[in-house]
């Protein structure tokens, strides 16, 4: 057991030291020097360095104020770390120079509190019997493979104490051995608690283990099944009370409503049995692969257990038969003859269920469907985390059990090989697994005091302060995480307008944070829409200060982007990024007057009979057919249905070879993860697809009062006599004001009962014609 004597504290310090150890050999830059390295310099892990950083030197209240700019997001809602981050605060007040050691104590909170993990899967170890000396080696061989490992060093810093679980599996043996101590289960719940708020997805993690504990504690109490009497209220209080205080508070306090309800991912980064009984890279995938192929897994997904432990399941399996329906006095939840291993095992193995997607079964999909909460869960896979542990705890056992700990019989001493030989094995597999992290390159500090003093040097001789600028715009527009509005990434307008932000204090209008508000995002992101579209504007700001542009040097910019930068004055041309200044007098809304001044003077638009089935280009449809609650224009949007549905159907006359654009408006709903497509199909008389093209509107800049404009252009080849414009989406929506036109044509349409705004080439423009002025129509 975990009594621990002099004689026994031994192995469980080494354990520790030797866990260290595998740690600073890992990681030594950042294990000796945490506050002068970094894992990450681009990504995930730059960013919510960033907003650790950022909320210790400016935060204030319990609001994220880097991004998302004047918004800013509740920090429990975000992977800032909101414990860590709300406590470095805190001791801001009282010793401000804690901003200068931010990025040591993020990661020495992590990398020191590492070892714990082994020492709680040792004393678990040493809970099931297994002799102090040999719980050593077993507790190393799984701690080198904890699959947290890779999050630590991914930069996913809330989800990378790898210690949390491990404390929990101890508790849980404890509790079924009888050997409960309140005063453990009060610290347990207290931890689960703070890296509940700190992370709450790893308290969703932990509670969907408590919870199948304590359910199974529940029904053994009362069949009898798990021949044991373990005490239901220390289970009920660890299981419920920390998610019930994490969510009270997330819920309580977050004013959001129009969060995305179905994030992306729950169905696609899952578990597989791949992700937990093969390796995903390393020697041994290869040499596995090379055999038989191994299916590629989400990287979410993985809990890889290690080849010897997979070999010990078939016996595991045939031993659990054989007591079910040979042995006596057993019973089927007899996975093995340890009743605390069992009630492990058959508490995570539900968990594991879930997090190999059995909700999406013909039989369980309605739970998700019901309780949308379930969709928030947008990587199950990381659910197999639970079962990582405890599978490893039982094929240690079972090794040690069943091959050295052999007494008699002519077999002992072969067993007794075979066990040393799996062990060799295995440890190499750990081995390989921290090799795989120690060669991913570790960068020095980027958001050091000395990094951000050259930078704040640098934009204090161009005069970029706070004082003078109210936040800062990523060129090519920056968003993600929202599941719907997806833009690409660009390395060094991020990395510049991350590290200009630390250095001056000023935020980012734009931003990455999970679960944002959708009309927070659009707004940000309507910013850099077509000139002729209306912007937030200045005047949806707090005040009149000036705005900065960052820009990637090499980037290619929308038409809106390219817009925003030519009123905008350069103040630094650095090697690979760029810094405008864009004045709050900047004439945002030129192209609105250029549309509007067009229209009226003699190059203006020539009258077209627009139809929807005349047969000829220009073609609209307004689909004020369809009467529905919420359209763009018009009386009425079409309900589109998922999969492909079709938005028009058009019998073409006989025509030359041209180049043409189509657009239809989109609804940003919501209820589900991502955006409708727009796909194109020409045919031939012969019936014979000769162009099929599509795209999406996820990644559009388009967008105004909730609607994104989604645009293709493509050539209409001159034998096409059919063409089919189709909506693609898993999910259903909306769709209205759609118009087909050749490019080279600009196309004015007024919007009937709708006075203050006309279209050209199906952007909504806003009415800016002096009094008295005849509009064309």
């Amino acid at each position: 057991m975990d009594r621990l004597t002099r004689s026994s504290l031994l192995p469980g310090i080494l354990v520790t030291l030797l866990a260290a150890a595998l740690i600073a050999w890992m990681a030594p830059d950042v294990f000796f020097h945490p506050n002068a390295h970094q894992f990450m310099i681009g990504g995930d892990g730059f960013i919510i360095s960033y907003h650790l950083h950022y909320f210790t030197r400016f935060g204030s209240g319990i609001r994220l104020t880097d991004m998302n700019y004047p918004f800013g997001e509740l920090i429990f809602m975000t992977d800032a770390q909101a414990i860590l981050a709300l406590a470095l605060k805190a001791i801001r007040s009282v010793w401000p120079n804690v901003v200068l050691h931010v990025q040591g104590i993020q990661h020495g909170l992590l990398l020191y509190s590492a070892p714990l993990a082994a020492l709680f899967l040792w004393l678990s170890l040493r809970r099931l019997a297994i002799p102090g000396w040999r719980a050593v080696v077993y507790a190393l061989i799984l701690f080198t493979l904890i699959p947290q490992i890779n999050r630590m060093v991914s930069g996913h810093f809330g989800l990378g104490y790898l210690w949390v679980l491990p404390l929990i599996l101890w508790w849980m043996l404890r509790l079924v051995q009888g050997d409960h101590r309140w005063r453990l289960t009060i610290v347990l719940t207290i931890v689960l608690i703070l890296f509940g708020l700190n992370n709450p997805y790893l308290i969703l993690i932990c509670t969907s283990f408590l919870v199948c504990f304590l359910g199974l504690v529940i029904l053994g109490r009362m069949s009898g099944f798990l021949h044991a009497d373990i005490p239901v209220w220390p289970a009920t209080l660890v299981a419920i009370l920390p998610p019930s205080v994490v969510m009270g508070v997330v819920k309580g306090l977050d004013t959001i409503p129009d969060r995305v309800v179905e994030p992306w991912g729950f169905h696609i980064h899952v578990a597989q049995f791949e992700s937990i009984f093969y390796p995903s890279s390393g020697p041994v995938h290869d040499w596995i692969h090379a055999l038989t192929p191994i299916a590629q897994v989400s990287g979410e997904g993985i809990a890889y257990v290690g080849l010897s432990a997979t070999l010990v399941m078939p016996f595991l399996l045939l031993g659990w038969w054989m007591r079910t329906f040979t042995s006596r006095g057993s019973t089927w939840a007899a996975i093995t003859p340890d009743r605390s291993l069992n009630v492990l095992l058959w508490s995570s193995i539900p968990v594991l269920l879930f997090s190999c997607n059995i909700l999406s079964s013909p039989w369980l999909a309605w739970i998700p469907e019901k309780l949308p909460v379930w969709y928030q869960f947008r990587a199950p896979g990381r659910f197999a985390w639970v079962f990582f542990f405890t599978y490893g705890l039982t094929a240690a056992w079972w090794i040690d059990h069943y091959l050295i700990g052999a007494r008699s019989g002519r077999w002992v001493w072969w067993l007794r090989a075979l066990a040393i030989l799996l062990l060799a094995f295995w440890g190499y597999e750990g081995y390989t697994a921290l090799r795989i992290q120690k060669d991913k390159p570790v960068y020095e500090s980027r958001m050091s005091e000395a990094e951000l003093a050259t930078l704040r040097e640098e934009a204090l001789a161009h005069q970029i302060t706070k004082d003078r600028y109210q936040a800062i715009y990523l060129l090519p527009v920056h968003t993600g995480w929202t599941d719907k509005l997806i833009q690409p990434d660009y390395f060094w307008s991020e990395y510049a307008g991350y590290r200009y932000s630390l250095a001056t204090g000023i935020p980012l209008l734009t931003g990455k944070l999970s679960r944002i508000s959708l009309s927070q995002a659009a707004r940000s992101v309507q910013w850099a829409s077509h000139p002729w579209i209306e912007r937030p504007g200045f005047a949806s700001l707090p005040d009149r200060r000036d705005l900065l542009l960052v820009m990637q040097k090499d980037a290619t910019l929308s038409e809106g982007e390219a817009f925003l930068r030519s009123k905008a004055r350069l103040l630094i041309d650095g090697e690979y990024h760029q810094v405008y200044a864009l004045p709050a007098d900047a004439a945002l809304d030129e192209g609105i007057r250029q549309a509007n001044q067009w229209i009226t003077g003699p190059d203006g638009p020539r009258p077209y009979s627009i139809t929807y089935d005349q047969g000829q280009l220009p073609i609209r449809r307004t689909f004020d057919e369809h009467k529905s609650d919420w359209s763009f224009s018009g009386q009425g949007a079409m309900a589109i249905e998922p999969g492909w549905d079709t938005l028009a159907f058009i019998p073409l006359t006989r025509h030359d070879a041209l180049w043409v654009e189509a657009s239809v408006w989109f609804a940003l709903q919501p209820e589900h993860y991502g955006m409708p497509g727009l796909r194109i199909l020409e045919k031939n008389p012969k019936g014979e697809v000769t162009v099929s093209e599509m795209t999406w509107s996820a990644s559009s800049k388009d967008i105004v009062d909730g609607w994104v404009r989604c645009s293709m252009q493509f050539p209409l080849v001159w034998d096409c006599d059919t063409l089919f414009v189709f909506s693609e989406h898993i999910f259903p929506g909306l769709a209205d004001d759609l118009l087909i036109r050749e490019v080279s044509d600009t196309i004015y349409t007024p919007v009937p009962g709708q006075s203050d705004r006309f279209f050209l080439n199906n952007y909504p423009v806003p009415r800016m014609l002096p009094p008295g002025t005849p509009s064309p129509e």
